[in-house]
Protein backbone atom coordinates (compact mmCIF):
# COMPACT_ATOMS: atom_id res chain seq x y z
CA UNK A 1 0.00 0.00 0.00
CA UNK A 2 2.94 2.30 0.70
CA UNK A 3 2.57 3.62 -3.34
CA UNK A 4 -0.43 5.89 -2.51
CA UNK A 5 -0.04 9.72 -2.96
CA UNK A 6 -0.07 10.64 1.08
CA UNK A 7 -0.15 14.22 2.63
CA UNK A 8 3.66 15.55 3.68
CA UNK A 9 3.69 16.39 7.10
CA UNK A 10 6.43 16.94 7.86
CA UNK A 11 9.34 20.12 7.20
CA UNK A 12 12.19 19.83 5.99
CA UNK A 13 13.69 20.74 9.10
CA UNK A 14 11.90 17.87 10.61
CA UNK A 15 13.52 15.20 8.23
CA UNK A 16 17.01 16.15 8.41
CA UNK A 17 16.66 15.07 12.14
CA UNK A 18 14.58 12.28 12.74
CA UNK A 19 16.16 10.56 15.59
CA UNK A 20 16.25 7.07 16.23
CA UNK A 21 14.11 5.70 19.01
CA UNK A 22 12.49 9.37 19.51
CA UNK A 23 8.86 10.22 18.89
CA UNK A 24 7.69 13.60 18.25
CA UNK A 25 4.40 15.44 19.83
CA UNK A 26 3.12 17.21 16.33
CA UNK A 27 -0.41 17.98 18.48
CA UNK A 28 -0.88 18.82 21.96
CA UNK A 29 -3.85 17.47 23.59
CA UNK A 30 -5.38 16.44 26.73
CA UNK A 31 -8.41 13.41 26.76
CA UNK A 32 -6.36 10.42 24.75
CA UNK A 33 -3.36 9.89 22.83
CA UNK A 34 -3.05 9.14 19.25
CA UNK A 35 -0.20 7.35 18.19
CA UNK A 36 0.97 6.59 14.32
CA UNK A 37 3.12 5.30 12.15
CA UNK A 38 4.08 6.07 8.27
CA UNK A 39 0.99 7.20 6.16
CA UNK A 40 -0.95 6.86 9.46
CA UNK A 41 0.14 9.93 11.10
CA UNK A 42 -1.36 12.42 8.56
CA UNK A 43 -4.99 10.26 9.08
CA UNK A 44 -4.28 10.30 13.22
CA UNK A 45 -3.85 14.49 12.41
CA UNK A 46 -7.10 14.46 10.84
CA UNK A 47 -9.24 12.23 13.65
CA UNK A 48 -7.70 14.85 16.25
CA UNK A 49 -9.30 17.18 14.22
CA UNK A 50 -12.78 15.45 13.87
CA UNK A 51 -12.66 14.68 17.70
CA UNK A 52 -12.10 18.42 18.50
CA UNK A 53 -15.31 19.11 16.57
CA UNK A 54 -17.35 15.99 18.09
CA UNK A 55 -20.55 17.32 19.52
CA UNK A 56 -19.04 16.65 23.22
CA UNK A 57 -15.07 17.44 22.04
CA UNK A 58 -12.21 15.36 22.68
CA UNK A 59 -8.72 17.05 23.16
CA UNK A 60 -6.32 14.67 21.17
CA UNK A 61 -2.80 14.60 21.23
CA UNK A 62 -0.57 13.23 18.07
CA UNK A 63 2.24 11.70 18.16
CA UNK A 64 4.41 10.46 15.71
CA UNK A 65 5.96 6.93 16.04
CA UNK A 66 8.77 6.75 13.38
CA UNK A 67 10.44 4.06 15.48
CA UNK A 68 9.00 1.16 16.59
CA UNK A 69 11.67 -0.86 17.63
CA UNK A 70 13.65 0.49 19.82
CA UNK A 71 10.87 2.15 21.37
CA UNK A 72 10.26 5.46 22.38
CA UNK A 73 9.33 4.17 25.98
CA UNK A 74 9.70 7.44 27.77
CA UNK A 75 7.79 9.16 24.87
CA UNK A 76 4.96 6.66 25.50
CA UNK A 77 4.56 6.40 29.12
CA UNK A 78 4.24 10.14 29.25
CA UNK A 79 2.06 10.75 27.02
CA UNK A 80 -0.18 7.22 28.62
CA UNK A 81 0.09 8.73 31.57
CA UNK A 82 -0.85 12.22 30.67
CA UNK A 83 -4.08 11.45 28.51
CA UNK A 84 -5.13 7.96 29.81
CA UNK A 85 -5.90 6.43 26.67
CA UNK A 86 -4.02 5.63 23.23
CA UNK A 87 -4.78 4.66 19.80
CA UNK A 88 -2.43 3.62 17.66
CA UNK A 89 -2.74 3.27 14.18
CA UNK A 90 -0.18 1.33 11.57
CA UNK A 91 -0.75 0.03 7.96
CA UNK A 92 0.81 -2.88 9.04
CA UNK A 93 -0.52 -5.67 10.61
CA UNK A 94 -1.81 -5.10 14.53
CA UNK A 95 -0.06 -8.70 15.28
CA UNK A 96 3.86 -7.79 15.41
CA UNK A 97 4.14 -4.16 15.07
CA UNK A 98 3.43 -1.17 16.59
CA UNK A 99 -0.23 -1.66 18.30
CA UNK A 100 1.60 -4.56 19.91
CA UNK A 101 4.86 -2.86 20.78
CA UNK A 102 2.59 -0.01 22.58
CA UNK A 103 0.36 -2.75 24.38
CA UNK A 104 3.38 -4.56 25.61
CA UNK A 105 4.96 -1.22 26.88
CA UNK A 106 1.51 -0.24 28.68
CA UNK A 107 0.83 -3.25 29.82
CA UNK A 108 4.13 -2.94 31.95
CA UNK A 109 4.01 0.80 32.57
CA UNK A 110 1.02 2.42 32.49
CA UNK A 111 -2.32 0.40 32.49
CA UNK A 112 -4.47 2.59 30.54
CA UNK A 113 -7.01 1.42 27.76
CA UNK A 114 -5.98 1.20 24.57
CA UNK A 115 -6.88 0.32 20.79
CA UNK A 116 -5.21 -0.64 17.52
CA UNK A 117 -6.20 0.42 14.58
CA UNK A 118 -4.26 -1.66 11.69
CA UNK A 119 -4.72 -4.59 9.91
CA UNK A 120 -6.07 -7.94 10.92
CA UNK A 121 -4.95 -11.20 11.05
CA UNK A 122 -5.86 -12.04 7.85
CA UNK A 123 -4.43 -12.65 4.60
CA UNK A 124 -2.52 -10.15 2.23
CA UNK A 125 -4.23 -8.98 -0.96
CA UNK A 126 -3.13 -6.97 -4.40
CA UNK A 127 -5.42 -4.05 -5.08
CA UNK A 128 -5.09 -0.26 -4.99
CA UNK A 129 -3.97 1.18 -1.95
CA UNK A 130 -6.71 3.81 -1.07
CA UNK A 131 -8.97 0.88 -2.06
CA UNK A 132 -6.85 -1.73 0.84
CA UNK A 133 -6.87 1.04 2.99
CA UNK A 134 -10.73 1.26 2.96
CA UNK A 135 -11.25 -2.11 3.28
CA UNK A 136 -8.75 -3.04 6.27
CA UNK A 137 -10.39 -0.02 7.62
CA UNK A 138 -7.12 2.44 7.59
CA UNK A 139 -9.18 5.36 7.92
CA UNK A 140 -9.11 8.45 10.18
CA UNK A 141 -12.93 7.34 11.00
CA UNK A 142 -11.84 4.23 12.49
CA UNK A 143 -9.48 6.23 14.53
CA UNK A 144 -12.31 8.42 15.66
CA UNK A 145 -14.41 4.85 16.65
CA UNK A 146 -11.39 3.50 18.03
CA UNK A 147 -11.04 7.03 20.35
CA UNK A 148 -14.51 7.09 21.62
CA UNK A 149 -13.73 3.03 22.18
CA UNK A 150 -10.72 3.67 24.39
CA UNK A 151 -12.75 7.30 26.00
CA UNK A 152 -15.91 4.97 27.14
CA UNK A 153 -13.51 2.40 28.78
CA UNK A 154 -11.47 5.50 30.80
CA UNK A 155 -14.93 6.18 32.28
Amino acid sequence: MGRADVPTITTTDLTEHFPIRKAQILKDGDDITLIGTGVMVSKCLLAADELAKAKEPISAQVMNMSTIKPLDLESLNNAAHKTGGVVTAEEHSTMGGLGSQVAMALVENAHVPMKAVGIPDVFGESGQSDELMEKFGLTSENIVKAAYHVMKRKE
